[in-house]
């Protein structure tokens, strides 16, 4: 199985360091390849190991078509947020993922809050079916700790996460990571929730200095190495 080529006008040469003024927006479907493409060769060293483990670490057309088909649906169906990171020629350079959790609180049949329960929690996470590039263990240890994590350390409570954050390898350094990450947590801190993310080695360091803290690790075994993972979690900031 061979990945598909990313388009140089898609994701340019590593080389290029341009430190221009950057913008963000909400992506749209017409979006999604680029973002796609993006995230796929973001995590070429993490979790595409983990993803598709079954054809070192690279997946086929038909898998990227329905990782794409996915994502719209998650996009128009406003399950979760995806925002880009643009250069001022138009190219995008980073990417990211943001769902609010647990809100809004559903009502019950008088109109009242319902209380959110462990088991509201646990169907919310359930392990989807892995591709077919995918070793279904390794698959499942990387979902199940996950979740498990979450649990508990989120419990029941509302909070704002961040599933995915992505830069192109030749744009990191310039600050599109920051400003992607401080757009959700802005909005966390407005609603007085915490933010939560499940960070690599890679991304530890950026998340620490911007509010988040460690509260517990994980590892999952792929591609004949340890992949580290830290379960973070930044307090509401209510005094800005």
């Amino acid at each position: 199985m061979s990945t598909p080529s990313v388009p140089p006008s898609t994701v340019p040469p590593a080389s290029i360091t341009s430190k221009s003024t950057l913008q963000i927006r909400e992506l749209t479907p017409e979006d999604i390849p680029t973002y796609q493409d993006l995230r796929h060769l973001s995590f070429q060293h993490t979790m595409n190991k983990i993803l598709y483990a079954d054809n070192s670490g690279q997946y086929s057309p038909s898998t990227r078509s329905s990782v794409i088909a996915a994502t719209e649906s998650d996009m128009l169906s406003k399950k979760a947020t995806f925002l880009g990171c643009f250069h001022p020629d138009g190219t995008m350079i980073a990417g990211a993922r943001w769902r609010f959790i647990g809100l809004p609180t559903p009502l019950d049949s008088s109109g009242a809050p319902q209380v959110r329960t462990m088991d509201h929690v646990t169907s919310e996470l359930s392990i989807q079916d892995a591709f077919p590039e995918s070793d279904v263990g390794i698959w499942n240890s990387f979902f199940g700790q996950m979740h498990y994590g979450i649990k508990e350390h989120m419990g029941t409570r509302p909070y704002v996460c961040l599933d995915t954050l992505i830069t192109h390898p030749g744009y990191r350094r310039l600050g599109a990571g920051k400003m992607l990450v401080e757009w959700g947590t802005e909005r966390a801190d407005k609603a007085g929730l915490e933010t939560y993310l499940l960070a690599t080695g890679i991304g530890e360091k950026l998340y620490l200095g911007l509010g988040f803290e460690g509260v517990g690790g994980m590892e999952v075994e792929a591609g004949g190495e340890k992949i580290e993972f830290v379960h973070m979690i930044r307090p509401a900031n209510t005094k800005k």
